[in-house]
């Protein structure tokens, strides 16, 4: 396995100067999708293993990790099956959690949720998805509220909104799992660290992006994950799996 971890190694240094998150996904993934299901578990395991290790070039290149729905969509769930297959007979539990897709936690409700400003009703959804660009803020603090996944994507792209806007989004709850997958796939916001943290923690995010986030957390935050019982019993699993994986490593440090 050697020469897979150099191959890796070089890709990820190459791809860590890569400024755009969505060059650096496609650039990482189209290597990525080159391997077998037993050589892309391996990879993976590389990646996550040398990113809690606090590797630099590794933790840049974790926001494009994180986002495996593409090459998912491109390999097919087959493939990814081996990979899972391959990982939990390997141990590689930080792989079996990232890839993991449990059902969302019964009892949240997700399906017509009430708008307070009802857009929804009103306004045709290409009206919406118009004035999603508006520079009005009391426009824009009506559709954070919208349930179409499209008219959210125009509001993330509104180069009028902020962080703490985006943040009061996707820590929403109740809320659509659609509308907080559209912020995880959003470059602008899921590099902030506030953002990622919200996701996590909301637990009407779909859970495969939960545990995807979770190795991006920092110690503290991972260790309010494993104890909120908002949160499905994986993503409470993963985050302990994580926590004590950093406490040996301290323990293990000169």
């Amino acid at each position: 396995m050697k020469e897979l971890y150099l191959k890796v190694q070089h890709w990820v240094d190459a791809c860590s100067r890569i400024e755009d998150l969505g060059i650096r996904k496609h650039q990482l993934m189209d290597r990525l999708q080159e391997l077998s299901p037993d050589a892309f578990a391996e990879a993976l395991y590389y990646i996550l293993r040398q990113a809690q290790m606090g590797r630099p070039a590794f933790k840049e290149v974790m926001d494009a990790v994180s986002d495996l729905e593409p090459v998912i969509a491109r390999l097919g769930r087959p493939f990814f099956s081996e990979v899972y297959t391959y990982a939990r007979a390997k141990h590689f539990d930080d792989v079996v959690h990232f890839l993991r897709q449990p059902r969302p936690k019964r009892g949240l409700k997700t399906t017509a949720l009430p708008d307070p400003n009802q857009l929804a009703n009103e306004l045709t959804l290409g009206q919406r998805k118009a004035q999603a660009m508006s520079p009005d803020r009391q426009t824009m603090e009506q559709l954070m509220f919208d349930p179409d996944p499209s008219v959210i994507r125009r509001l993330l792209s509104n180069p009028r909104i902020t962080l703490p806007f985006v943040v009061r989004i996707a820590a929403r709850r109740p809320n659509y799992p659609a509308v907080l997958a559209e912020v995880f796939h959003t470059p602008r916001w899921i590099l902030q660290y506030d953002i990622k943290v919200a996701l996590v923690r909301n637990p009407y995010t779909p859970p495969a992006i939960c545990l995807r986030l979770l190795p991006n957390l920092r110690t503290q935050d991972l260790r309010e994950a494993a104890a909120d019982t908002s949160l499905l019993p994986e993503i409470q699993e993963a985050a302990r799996d994580l926590l004590q994986k950093r406490v040996r490593q301290a323990e293990s440090s000169p």
